[in-house]
């Protein structure tokens, strides 16, 4: 809990640093709906008599202390004590979110309205699983998305497949590629808040052109005229771009792919030197001929599926940037280069710099031993030796201004054991050279155990499968994964493996034939009973047979064997005989 609090205080830190002018901009908190949350008062010269105000667009209402608003269970209580903090404690519904005002019990609530340093905005942010087409062949990326920056900067994400807890990491993105086959189901969870979880998706199919999401419910359905609590499959273009078609007094531009099957079910956004149209979701726009603009589109709900920019006037050179790759993903101590090319007059006196992004600001990156600038005519790069996980930030060149579009991430390796690194031998037992962010495919990884390296061909990869694990395989494991410029290793992680028990073995083994000799008891009597009975039942059968034979033999009457007799007879009972 201390933990979470620093960090929420950091956080505050970070906006009140950044500083606001008398009229300047409102604050702006975004917190995970469901959550709750601590809104300090911006005044930073508060007193006792302090208030809070709920700003609404029709009226200026008072927040009482103690307060559980009906039908929403939201309880609102001021800290006095403590930096006249305002808390809604329970779960953060649409209901709450709306401005807050901290100002003078004197003042006029009014004045919450025109000094907007005394005004907090909350917003709430929904957990979103972003899937973004990858490099490396028909494979997608996974991030752990929330629809507002975070104020509370994540301890941790945590990463779950079909419902079972998978590992956290400090990054927000999962650190395996994903292939399109529609067997996993993913979500993840910030670290303290595991109940509110995004819900899942699961990657159908991917092509060289499209890539198939389902979505079991959430905000990406609800851009695509579904319900939020529904689920829904999206098919998405692996690029886009813009394409211009000149007329005599206008130009149509049309957000194209090369995935037909994208266009009838998507929403578009458009981009005005950088800055989002919200009125505007067709796929084809129409501007007047001679009007300037940098322009770029992108799918709605899915704003990293960004085209270059192009500019509206192929004759006017429109100062624009488009960079080679907008994520990295780069192994803690090895060289990476951010590349872009732009497009400007050679007259421009516009800055060419590059420029980090990360939660304590944006700041201009200055040459070092370590970070170096390659210049030529419409290209530069920024070149960062040795990089460390500091470095980890979102990079932007800028002509003069620019928002943040490359995302590095650096990150270093571990070796992670499953199920455990305590094992008995018989066991399955997998080892993974694990990462923070996925990295190529064609990476080339080799185990060491003990020091001494692992060269069997199958053990070129992250996973190192030890089915039955032995005593002999007990030791420290390291991964090392080779690169052109040099190679970067793990930390030694050891695995422990206990011997089976003995004497369990014996008592399992006496156990095993008492059993059999039972068995075999049981056989021997099942076969004698079975001989007594067949035994039995011939006799039983004997004796009914010379019963009825004797019976047989009572019942036939026995004749004289004088035939002289006979004749006698006969010729009594037939006087004509004779």
């Amino acid at each position: 809990m201390f933990v979470k609090a620093l960090y929420v205080f950091l956080g505050f830190l970070i906006y009140f640093l950044a500083g606001n002018g008398e009229y300047g901009h409102a604050l702006s908190i975004c917190a995970l709906r469901g959550s709750s949350v601590d809104l300090p008062c911006p005044d930073r010269n508060h007193n006792s008599s302090m208030k809070w105000y709920s700003v609404n667009t029709d009226n200026v209402e008072e927040v009482p202390n103690d307060f559980s608003a009906d039908g929403y269970n939201a309880t609102y209580k001021i800290t006095r004590e403590k930096n006249f903090i305002l808390t809604i404690n329970t779960s953060l519904t649409e209901s709450d979110v709306k401005s807050y005002c901290c100002t003078e019990e004197t003042s006029n609530k009014d004045s919450c309205r025109s000094i907007t340093k005394q005004i907090i905005q909350l917003h709430l942010a929904d957990l979103q699983v972003k899937v973004i087409p990858a490099t490396e062949g028909q494979t997608v990326t996974l991030m752990c998305s929330s629809s507002c920056r975070l104020t509370e900067t994540p301890l941790s994400y945590v990463w779950y497949r079909n419902g079972e807890l998978l590992y956290e990491d400090w990054s927000k993105w999962y650190q395996e590629l994903v292939s399109g086959d529609g067997t996993a189901a993913y979500s993840c969870a910030v670290k303290g808040y595991e109940d509110l979880r995004a819900p899942e998706v699961s990657v159908d199919s991917v092509t060289s052109a499209c890539f198939t999401v389902t979505y079991a419910k959430g905000r990406m359905c609800s851009h695509h005229n579904k319900s939020e609590d529904e689920p829904c499959s999206i098919t998405y273009p692996r690029e886009l771009n813009v394409n211009i078609m000149k007329k005599r007094f206008y130009s149509t531009l049309t957000c194209s792919s090369s995935c037909p099957m994208s266009d009838h079910q998507s929403a578009y956004r458009w981009y005005w030197n950088k800055r989002l149209d919200k009125s505007f979701e067709c796929q084809e726009m129409v501007i007047k001929m001679h009007q300037v603009v940098v322009i770029a589109c992108a799918v709605k709900g899915h704003e990293d599926l960004l085209s270059d920019d192009v500019c509206s006037d192929e004759a006017v050179l429109c100062p624009r940037v488009n960079y080679a790759s907008r994520r990295i993903c780069a192994l803690e101590g090895s060289s990476v280069d951010i590349s872009c090319e732009y497009f400007t007059s050679p007259h421009s006196s516009h800055s060419r710099r590059w420029f980090k992004t990360s939660g304590s600001g944006e700041v201009a990156v200055e040459e070092n031993y370590r970070i170096k600038y390659e210049k030529t005519q419409g290209h530069d790069t920024l070149r960062i030796n040795d990089v460390k996980k500091n470095d980890s930030a979102e990079y932007s060149f800028t002509l003069h201004y620019d928002l943040p579009r490359v995302l590095l991430v650096v990150t270093g390796l571990k070796v992670t054991m499953t199920p455990s690194a305590l094992v008995t031998e018989g066991q399955r037992v997998t080892l993974t050279c694990t990462t923070s962010c996925p990295l190529r495919n064609d990476l080339v990884f080799i185990w060491y155990m003990n020091g001494r390296p692992l060269t069997l061909p199958e053990n070129r990869n992250k996973h190192l499968i030890l089915d039955p694990i032995s005593l002999g395989h007990a030791g420290n494991y390291t991964c090392v994964v080779i690169s052109s410029k040099n190679n970067v290793s793990s930390a030694e992680e050891s695995l422990a493996v206990n011997a089976r028990d003995k004497s369990a073995l014996i008592i399992n083994s006496a156990k095993l034939a008492v059993l059999g000799l039972m068995l075999t008891a049981a056989f021997v009597l099942y076969m004698w009973r079975t001989k007594q009975n067949q035994a039995s039942t011939n006799r039983t059968k004997d004796n009914v047979q010379t019963s009825q034979m004797d019976s047989l033999y009572e019942s036939i009457a026995l004749k004289p064997m004088n035939p002289t007799g006979q004749t006698e007879q006969e010729l009594q009972e037939d006087p004509k005989r004779g």
